[in-house]
């Protein structure tokens, strides 16, 4: 994948925010503990490996743009 980096700069997009998003959906790394009901769990975002085994889905994915908290840019977007 390649990062149009004036069309990121252009929606407000930095490259930290592609890099955390990307890593944040692909990697299921650990972030967070909730409880329920008495029991501990681990909270660990991942998408499903569906979406992590075909490139093309990763367009799918939206990241936050600096400009906006609401604003959501889509991946395609701002890549090549």
């Amino acid at each position: 994948m390649k990062i149009n980096r004036e069309a990121a700069g252009a929606y407000g997009v930095t490259m930290q925010a592609i890099g955390s998003t990307l890593g944040t959906m692909m990697s299921g790394g650990y972030i967070n503990r909730v409880n329920i009901d008495g029991r501990s769990y681990e909270v660990i975002p991942q998408v499903d490996r569906v979406y992590r085994a075909n490139p093309h889905l990763i367009s799918q994915f939206y990241v936050t743009a600096q400009m906006a908290l609401l604003f959501r840019c889509p991946v395609w977007s701002v890549t090549r």
